[in-house]
């Protein structure tokens, strides 16, 4: 799968809310290797974040659904690379509050843009 194909996934995860629909919305065949496709998405998303290219929330949606076709959804295998649910809990992270941060702390750019930067950047 390129770029394009994992742009368009991307794109559809905001439009469609089934997680089983995203995919066949975009006309695509699912991908041959559930491992190759979580790490070239998790990084292509991750890239597109740190670019500008997506916002928090759209790169945010991207990889809860990742998250979803890999452990929640009635196919899931249950599993993901390690770099892929690094990525995923970046996003995680920067959606709530900390409990030990100060009210004025935005967990994004707290935790998940230097995340982000460290896996993608090293």
């Amino acid at each position: 799968m390129d770029e394009a194909d994992i742009d368009a996934i991307i794109q559809q995860c905001s439009l469609t809310s089934n997680t089983d629909e995203v995919i066949p919305a975009t006309g695509m065949l699912p991908p041959d290797s559930h491992t190759e496709f979580c790490l070239s998405f998790a990084e292509r998303a991750a890239k597109r974040y740190l670019k500008g290219d997506l916002s928090f929330t759209e790169a945010d949606i991207a990889l809860n659904w990742l998250y979803a076709i890999s452990y929640v959804s009635d196919t899931a295998p249950g599993e993901m690379p390690d770099l892929a649910l690094q990525i995923y809990d970046a996003f995680d992270s920067g959606e709530y509050y900390h409990s030990d941060d100060e009210p004025d702390v935005d967990p994004e750019l707290k935790y998940t843009l230097p995340r982000i930067k460290e896996l993608i950047e090293s």
